[in-house]
């Protein structure tokens, strides 16, 4: 009896897998059809001031940095060329406890003749406080209509902005973000990667709602600003969702460019997928390329394991996410989202008796 109901739990769960990996872009694709996504058309400046430029909103572009004396002046440079009034745009670089000089750094480089007309505030914390009280404390604080947060280590398009405030004139849209890219070459792994990621966004987004986005740069109101919670480990996935549960849109502009120039490798992608929270699992889908080479030959044993139940878990949420977010649930998502609960307490259930009955013999 108790092969056989191992038997089934497996092909099931093997059912959700499939669904991920093919299920979830295909029926993306079927949402879809037929639903224009159109991007506004914004308002080109050319870096020239004009009358219409008392029409765009206030930006406060906050900056959490923590060490990041090797991109921080790039960084500097590349916002003084941003097409943006100079009075309408605020930016804040706050050194959370930085001990290699950054503060020092920014403060140099806003000294250069073209960086000099930028409206930047550095503000030095002695300690570390974590980026989550960093951001709390700078986005209560602001007074602008629109908050953008973005790494140090990504440079953004010139036109990033003007963007951001096209999207945002339209009242039902509450947060925009743009396409990441890296500036030196990925494995092809990643490559595919974020292509996929890209691919996905573009069609949630003409749905109304990208689930997440990335933290390198992404805009929202102030106006719809939440605390957020004090252990919270991506706040790129937490302050949208929070933001899109009021009713407003969560947007994707591949247009908006953030270009990483930290490189990719294989010591910085361990650290950064072995930190990614179970957040990360509430997209349905889990693909091979989210394990590195290394990381699969050290793991073999128990991705099986850890992949179909993550697998079952990530529908269960694709459910919520629809139910919460109005994306249009349909009959299928309905019936499906109870069987992912059954299937991870008896794929639970399953592998315990299996490790019992090794263990005995």
């Amino acid at each position: 009896m108790i092969e056989w109901l191992a038997l089934i739990i497996f092909f099931m769960a093997g059912v959700v897998v499939v669904y991920h990996h093919v299920g979830y872009p295909v029926a993306l694709k079927l949402m879809t059809q037929g639903l224009e996504n159109t991007r506004p058309n914004f308002y080109q400046r050319h870096h020239r001031i004009t009358p219409l430029d008392h029409m765009l909103p206030s930006i406060s572009l906050i900056m959490p940095a923590y060490n990041e004396a090797g991109t921080i002046q790039e960084k500097i440079r590349n916002l003084a060329t941003l097409d943006y009034p100079d009075y309408k745009l605020k930016v804040i670089l706050v050194c959370d406890g930085c001990t290699d000089g950054t503060a020092q750094l920014a403060k140099k480089t806003m000294a250069e003749p073209e960086c000099n007309h930028l409206n930047l505030s550095v503000v030095e914390k002695p300690e570390n406080g974590g980026k989550v009280a960093v951001l709390n404390e700078a986005i209560s604080l602001s007074r602008c209509s629109v908050v953008a947060l973005s790494d140090v280590s990504s440079l953004l398009s010139s036109d990033s902005l003007l963007i951001v405030a096209a999207h945002l004139s339209n009242e039902n849209t509450g947060v925009i973000c743009g396409s990441y890219h890296f500036l030196k070459s990925l494995s092809v792994g990643e490559q595919a990667y974020w292509q996929y990621q890209r691919s996905i966004k573009t069609r949630e987004s003409s749905l109304g709602a990208t689930l997440g986005v990335h933290g390198a740069f992404y805009a929202f109101r102030r106006e719809l600003f939440d605390l957020i919670p004090a252990d919270t480990i991506n706040d790129d996935f937490t302050l949208p969702v929070q933001i899109t549960m009021k009713g407003y849109q969560c947007l994707y502009d591949p247009r908006i460019i953030a270009m990483e120039l930290e490189q990719a490798c294989n010591e910085m992608d361990f650290q950064r997928r072995n930190e990614l929270p179970p957040a990360i699992f509430n997209r349905p889908f889990v693909t091979l390329a989210y394990y590195t080479p290394s990381l699969e030959r050290s793991l073999s044993t128990f991705f099986p394991v850890s992949f179909y139940v993550h697998s079952c878990r990530c529908s269960c949420l694709w459910y919520w996410h629809l139910q919460h977010y109005c994306l249009c649930p349909t009959l299928f998502f309905r019936l499906f989202w109870p069987f992912s609960w059954a299937f991870t307490a008896s794929l639970s259930f399953i592998f315990s008796v299996a490790h019992n009955q090794i263990i005995r013999n």
